[in-house]
């Protein structure tokens, strides 16, 4: 039986959409186990991690962790989010090619999310409006809302109901190369059995 203190973080584009899921299955399979949720950017997780303030976190890849020890959750792919009267709104499907000229809303830069929306195509054809830099998700759903652009949107989020009540289209963009969701912690750590249990649970609440 797991019990004890587990501090645990995870990163602003995963945690709002997953740890609800999860948190009851985690409270019925571990219910000595009191878990304190530290939600913050990549970068501050792993220096909390490397300073002993936290035993493990969920992020996102590609991001360089170093040394520490990572077990893979999901892969999460993305959707184009844009007003229904944009031009790609009746598409189909997407390709890299149909973003050329036309810039893409993101979140402000530290969020790996940021990196990883500018890298979701191999042709490189993904170019980000400097003219805005949202601080969340729901905040970039309202400006695609008002029709003020596009952007890539996780799944995880969506079948979060992210976009529930907006009117936005949202269009399969197959050929986007998704990000890595992973569970991450010290290898010297006496939480790591704690830790791997915790991923299988929440790589179980990952996208439908």
């Amino acid at each position: 039986m797991l019990a004890g203190d587990l501090r645990f973080g995870v990163i602003p584009t995963v945690g709002p959409y997953l740890m609800p899921r999860t948190m009851p299955d985690l409270r019925r399979a571990f219910p000595a186990l009191r878990l304190f949720l530290r939600e913050d950017l990549t970068e501050a997780l792993i220096e909390r991690l490397m300073d002993r303030r936290l035993d493990a976190a969920i992020v996102a890849l590609p991001f360089d962790i170093g040394d520490l020890a990572c077990e893979p959750l999901f892969e999460d792919g993305y959707l184009l989010a844009c007003a229904r009267g944009h031009p790609l709104a009746n598409r189909d499907h997407v390709e890299s090619h149909d973003f050329a000229g036309r810039p893409m809303m993101l979140l402000e830069r530290g969020h790996c999310l940021q990196r990883h929306a500018l890298s979701a195509f191999e042709a490189g054809d993904i170019h980000e409006d400097r003219s805005f830099a949202a601080t969340s998700l729901a905040t970039l759903v309202a400006m695609v809302e008002e029709g003020l652009g596009i952007t890539l949107l996780p799944q995880l989020a969506i079948s979060a109901g992210i976009a529930e009540g907006h009117d936005i289209a949202l269009v399969s963009a197959p050929g986007a190369i998704p990000r890595k969701v992973v569970m991450i912690w010290r290898r010297s750590s006496a939480r790591a059995r704690v830790s791997r249990p915790l991923g299988g649970l929440a790589s179980v609440s990952g996208p439908a």
